[in-house]
This record gives structure tokens, C-alpha cells and sequence, in this order.
């Protein structure tokens, strides 16, 4: 929950089928997981703006929206208790992720009082609390989970892959995000930790650097044609915005001040770049920074028939931009490329994992995960598609981060580690004299 797209929707449904209905709220957007209350006159959901994760209750008309919590922590996974006087949630108010709950009153819902923890400790992340009809007791799940840089020995004549190695052995998540243009260099972040920060080490492991180290958050670095410059985004301004950053961590620089952009990346000439606006829609900006969507330019010809093309990745050689499709509903369903001096989009493959590819020289294919995990290589002009074989000793992290080296030879990808269990913590006996 602390990598999501800004494009969540209320939507009903009738319990014995039927159309669905978008909400009637058309402002109650970029909010999940929602659970109805008891009596079935509210909706509690958690939502997210400029990086703040907050619990929110509505009523089923769409009126009387309402912030159960409102402050820097993450609160998430609503479940209401049987009588609706209660709200569990999980959170990291406590410092890890912990399960919470908060008085709330039904008919308003406003809270009732400060938040209380209900349970911590367990394993590093705990999440998806539900309680019993009772009360008496609550289910959840546990997690230790981890990420860790690998790199991929790639044959791109015999389409396989093999000689997997991770790069570094740490706890928390660290993904790869971009290789530097002399190939000596990684750029990575930490984006499923409470903390996240970007990071640049060398691609055989070793020189790890902690670029930025405060409590905004930071996304999706990129490395600058220089070689010797970031970009980034981060809240650290409030809303999210580009920002540039040296790789010996000096002269961060605000880049743009706008409601929110996301996925920065220049251009091989290092004077324009490309920024994904929050919620949909692109920009080409340049300089003076920071740049403004009223001194930006919209990127034309991104939306296709069944979506919208969310650049995430500028070229070096400048021709394409390549990202995520977008669907209506705020779904991401597969992978895009844009051609910069034609301004057409096409979408490469519908079950593409995540935001991501790798581009290989001569960019005219790229690497990319399936949903199932599955290495593929792709033509983006003939879209004549390719399994790779081959096999990982672990799987690749939730968004199928992939980025190649400018030999094409080596891959870079987030390997996965993970173990989940389900608790339950009974409510404690009182005792009688």
C-alpha cells in the first residue's frame, strides 16, 4: 500500500449481479479497499493524496464525506466491527506495521476518539485485520517480506537468461530503477518501505548510497544523460513534484510546482523532460524550474481505445517514451510505447506486469514481465512477441521492475522474498471476583 496510483473508484454492485455502478461521488476518487458498514448506511475506505494515507468514511448517496484519521501515518485496510462502533485498520503509526482501532460514530462517521492499538510485533507488517461477529477476536495476516537488486546474464541470440545474482542481501525493499548511461551504475528505490528513499550503488553490489534520507517520499529515480544527475519525484514540497538531485547527494532541485506530478525522465538533451500527471495525463516541460502545467505542454496522442499511456521512461535515444496503460476504471492493464516525433501510442501486451520495461540496443525490442512472472521480449513495431527461457530463483517484486545494461547483456530486476501467516489475538477475559 505505499506504492499505489492515484486512480481508485467507489463503484456498487448488486449482490446477485448486474451492471456496475459508478459512485455516485464522482470526487471520492483515488480511495480502496471500502467496507460497508452494518447497517449499510456507510462506506469506510482509506484514500491517498500527495503521499498521506488516511481512513475516510461516505455515505452510500456520496455525501457526508468524512476523515476518520488525517497526519503522515499510514492507515489502511478498514473493517468495521458487528455493532459498527468500531473501525479496525492497520497502520504504522507505531513505527511498524501494526493493527489499530477507532471509535466512530455511524450516522456521522466522525470518530469517537483517538486511535488504539489493538496489536505489534508480529513478523514486520501485519494488514487485513477482521474481526468476529462477537467481537471476541480478530484474524490477520503477517508478513517478512523483502526486495533485493539481482542482475540477469541475458543471451538475446538464444532468447534465454540464466546466471542470477543477487546484488545485495538486505532486509526492506530496494528496486532497480535505472542503469547510468557508462553502464557502471545502478539507480533504486525504496518503494514498498515506510521510509522511501532513492539509492545508487554499483552493478556488481558494492558502493550502496543512501541519496536522500528524510521523511518524504521518494520515487522512481532516473538517471540524467550527464551521467552525474537524478530524477526523481517526492512530496517533500506536499504535493508530489519533480525534483533533480547530484549523485554525491548535493544541489536537489525543485523541478516543477504543480498539484502533482509523477514519473519523471528527460530527454537525451538533458533540457526537456516528461512528467505524468496526477491523476492522468502527461507533460513536456523545460527550463526555467520549476516548471509549472501552465508553462508545461500536454503530451498529444496517449489515449487509445481502451485506455491511456502513462509514460514512465524517456529513451536515450529520445524516439520513445515507454509506460503503463491506464484503463477508464483506473486499472493498469499492460504495457505502451510512444512514438515522440509521430505522437502515436500503441499498446504492446495486455497481461505486461507493473510500469516498467527493459529496452534493449538498437531499441526496437524490450524485455518485460508477464503477470505470471514470465520473462517475455517484444518488437515495438512488429509486436511479434517471445518467451525467454530460463528460470529465477526468485520471483520478481509486485510491480515487475526490469531495466537492461547498455550492452543489453544483463538484466536488472527486484527479486522477491516472501512469508505470510495468519494470526488471531482474542480479546482478554475479564476477570470476576
Amino acid at each position: 500500500m505505499y506504492n499505489v496510483n492515484a486512480s481508485g473508484r467507489l463503484w456498487t454492485v448488486d449482490v446477485a449481479g448486474g451492471e456496475p455502478k459508478r459512485f455516485a461521488d464522482t470526487t471520492v476518487t483515488a480511495v480502496y479497499q471500502p467496507a460497508w458498514s452494518p447497517s449499510g448506511g456507510r462506506i469506510a475506505f482509506w484514500s491517498t493524496m500527495n503521499g498521506q494515507r488516511d481512513l475516510e468514511t461516505v455515505r452510500t448517496d456520496g455525501s457526508g464525506r468524512v476523515k476518520l484519521t488525517d497526519d503522515r501515518d499510514a492507515d489502511w485496510a478498514p473493517a468495521w466491527s458487528s455493532d459498527g462502533k468500531t473501525i479496525f485498520f492497520a497502520s504504522d503509526r507505531g513505527g511498524t506495521m501494526g493493527l489499530w482501532r477507532i471509535g466512530v460514530d455511524e450516522t456521522t462517521g466522525r470518530a469517537t476518539g483517538a486511535p488504539q492499538l489493538v496489536v505489534a510485533g508480529v513478523d514486520v507488517a501485519m494488514d487485513l485485520p477482521h474481526p468476529s461477529r462477537d467481537g471476541s477476536a480478530l484474524i490477520f495476516r503477517s508478513k517478512l517480506e523483502s526486495v533485493n537488486p539481482a542482475a540477469i546474464d541475458f543471451d538475446r541470440a538464444k532468447l534465454s537468461f540464466g546466471g542470477v545474482r543477487l546484488l545485495q542481501n538486505r532486509t526492506g525493499t530496494l528496486t532497480p530503477a535505472d542503469v547510468s548511461p557508462d553502464g557502471k551504475w545502478l539507480a533504486l528505490a525504496s518503494v514498498l518501505d515506510r521510509q522511501q528513499d532513492i539509492f545508487i550503488m554499483h552493478t556488481d553490489g558494492t558502493g550502496l548510497t543512501r541519496l536522500t534520507d528524510d521523511a518524504a517520499r521518494d520515487w522512481h529515480p532516473r538517471f540524467v544523460s550527464d551521467g552525474a544527475t537524478l530524477s526523481f519525484y517526492s512530496n517533500q514540497g506536499g504535493g508530489y513534484d519533480a525534483w533533480s538531485i547530484r549523485m554525491d547527494g548535493s544541489a536537489r532541485t525543485r523541478l516543477s510546482k504543480t498539484p502533482g506530478v509523477a514519473f519523471i525522465s528527460f530527454a537525451p538533451d538533458g533540457k526537456r523532460l516528461v512528467a505524468s500527471v496526477i491523476p492522468r495525463g502527461s507533460v513536456f516541460a523545460t527550463a526555467p524550474w520549476p516548471f509549472t502545467l501552465e508553462t508545461a505542454t500536454r503530451v498529444p496522442g496517449l489515449v487509445l481505445p481502451d485506455g491511456e499511456l502513462t509514460p514512465t521512461y524517456w529513451t536515450r535515444s529520445g524516439r520513445w517514451l515507454s509506460g503503463y496503460i491506464l484503463e477508464a476504471a483506473g486499472e493498469i492493464r499492460g504495457l505502451g510505447v510512444y512514438d515522440v516525433a509521430a505522437g502515436r501510442t500503441r499498446r504492446l501486451a495486455a497481461d505486461a506486469r507493473g510500469y516498467e520495461m527493459a529496452w534493449l540496443p538498437g531499441e526496437r525490442e524490450v524485455v518485460y514481465f508477464t503477470e505470471r512472472g514470465t520473462l517475455v521480449v517484444q518488437d515495438v513495431e512488429t509486436l511479434e512477441r517471445r518467451v525467454l527461457t530460463g528460470s529465477l530463483p526468485y520471483p520478481p517484486d509486485p510491480f515487475g521492475g526490469i531495466v537492461a545494461s547498455p550492452d543489453g547483456r544483463t538484466l536488472y530486476y527486484g527479486a522477491l522474498r516472501m512469508e505470510s501467516n495468519i494470526w488471531m489475538v482474542r480479546r482478554p477475559t475479564e476477570a470476576h471476583p
